[in-house]
């Protein structure tokens, strides 16, 4: 634990004198004893977190304290996690190279997670915030950017631009002539990671947050596209080899957002998965994301 309490000491005083108190309010309670044996949903096996993997593409800084040799140590191995959560970045690709990859990129994904298990990870699973951005339109990989409507260029936000008539602000999206390209390279990336050192991720998300159009990486799908883009990822892993991978549905926002028809549109009761049997057998993980618990009514969700 040497190396966490190096990174705490980087806490002001007044935070670490927070969590001191807090520590001992919660040490003052009398100890209770919490029996889950009679009415549980499932074991949890272990537990995780997302480690950023874009030193060449985004924040360095934040690169080189998370993979120093004593930030490693604290992130990998002192906090004992058992799986960790990757970005396959956008510019991993290369549409010009034989196997659609760029390496220096990947091979950057590649040794985090080489680290990450010398470190006594024992699995990882991969997400994308996005697609290449020629695979999408318009052509950025953000989820959200503006465009000049005479010329249909994208451009950077300025003050004023939501008042301005010539520029329209506009969501990108996968387009539908590239579905099969943007999963072909996926199986490249994940053949490439298996063959050279980093193993297989436990599972594998098309999308974070699906339905969410940020101003940075991020794909908005409306659920037609997304159901029909986990049957062909399916149908991809389990021909090229790789059926060992998971595929993740949802992995979205807000864990209501996994239920309705606007979004990913499994129905308030699952029961799209009654009527749909491919995309009932193509889906291993259904997740989302907790921000919004109280809107979601997640436990009753959770219960169904």
């Amino acid at each position: 634990m040497k190396n966490l309490k190096r990174l705490l000491n980087n806490i002001s005083s007044k935070l670490i004198w927070v969590f001191f108190l807090f520590v001992f309010m919660i040490g003052s309670i009398q100890a209770q004893t919490l029996d889950l044996t009679d009415n549980y949903g499932q074991t949890i096996k272990g537990w995780g977190f997302f480690s950023y993997t874009r030193r060449t593409t985004w924040w360095d800084e934040k690169w080189n304290v998370i993979y120093s040799p004593s930030g490693s140590d604290a992130v990998f191995s002192d906090l004992n996690a058992s799986i960790v959560r990757f970005d396959v970045v956008p510019q991993c690709y290369d549409g010009d190279a034989s196997d659609t990859l760029n390496h220096t990129i990947i091979d950057e994904l590649k040794d985090s997670i080489i680290m990450a298990k010398s470190k006594g990870i024992s699995d990882y699973f991969l997400a994308v915030w996005s697609p290449p951005a020629e695979m999408k339109s318009p052509a950025s990989t953000y989820g959200n950017v503006w465009v000049e409507n005479s010329t249909g260029d994208i451009v950077n936000w300025f003050s004023g631009i939501e008042s301005d008539p010539n520029y329209t602000n506009e969501k990108t999206e996968l387009m539908a002539d590239r579905e099969d390209d943007y999963i072909q390279y996926i199986i490249n990336s994940l053949i490439y990671l298996r063959d050279n050192g980093a193993g297989l991720p436990k599972a594998f998300s098309l999308q974070n947050e699906p339905g969410w159009n940020p101003y940075y990486d991020g794909t908005y799908y409306d659920y037609i596209q997304y159901q029909s883009m986990v049957k062909k990822f399916k149908i991809a892993f389990n021909n090229n080899g790789l059926d060992d991978v998971d595929v993740v549905f949802g992995d979205c926002n807000e864990a209501s957002w996994l239920l309705w028809t606007s979004h990913l549109g499994l129905g308030y009761n699952f029961s799209l998965l009654d009527s749909d049997v491919d995309l009932r057998n193509s889906i291993d993980v259904i997740a989302s994301h907790t921000y919004d618990n109280w809107n979601d009514n997640l436990e009753d969700r959770l219960n169904q």
